[in-house]
């Protein structure tokens, strides 16, 4: 029970998360990294991203997936 309990406030505080994003369409050239570092592969124009607070974009599936498996929900790349 303690673990489902704590599968939920992780669930809660990821969709706490994404809510507080900002999901977006956007243009390559715009995109500070070349990559996700999720999947690795190159960003294409019009991809769909999710920018987090901390301004990291990633593939938007990529990291719906990562943080649904993960027990944090802070940015894999600078941890805020």
């Amino acid at each position: 029970a303690a673990s489902e309990g704590q599968d939920s406030a992780v669930r809660e505080s990821f969709e706490t998360f994404l809510s507080e994003s900002t999901i977006s369409w956007v243009a390559v050239q715009t995109i500070e990294h070349e990559s996700c570092i999720f999947c690795h592969e190159a960003f294409e124009p019009l991809d769909r991203l999710i920018t987090l607070q901390c301004m990291h974009f990633f593939h938007y599936d990529c990291a719906v997936v990562w943080f649904r498996k993960s027990e944090t929900v802070t940015c894999p790349v600078c941890n805020v």
